[in-house]
């Protein structure tokens, strides 16, 4: 169950660098750039005392809305 919670505290501390980064790229609005990338890593314990390493890499881009226009044939 520790090991559990320290997964989810993790994955909601990520969604709120997430969402802070959506918003910094808002006021950016730099195209489809990469505005931030990075990685997370992070050392838990497994059953057997070895301690596991986990990685998870993240990059966000500046959403840019493309309209599309349709030609009738």
């Amino acid at each position: 169950p520790h090991q559990q919670q320290q997964l989810q505290a993790l994955a909601q501390q990520q969604q709120q660098m997430q969402l802070h980064v959506q918003q910094q790229q808002r006021s950016f609005g730099l195209g489809s750039d990469p505005v931030w990338s990075g990685e997370l890593s992070w050392m838990i314990n497994s059953p057997n005392g070895l301690p596991r390493e986990y990685v998870c890499a993240v990059s966000t881009f500046a959403g840019t809305k493309v309209e599309n226009s349709l030609e009738e044939e």
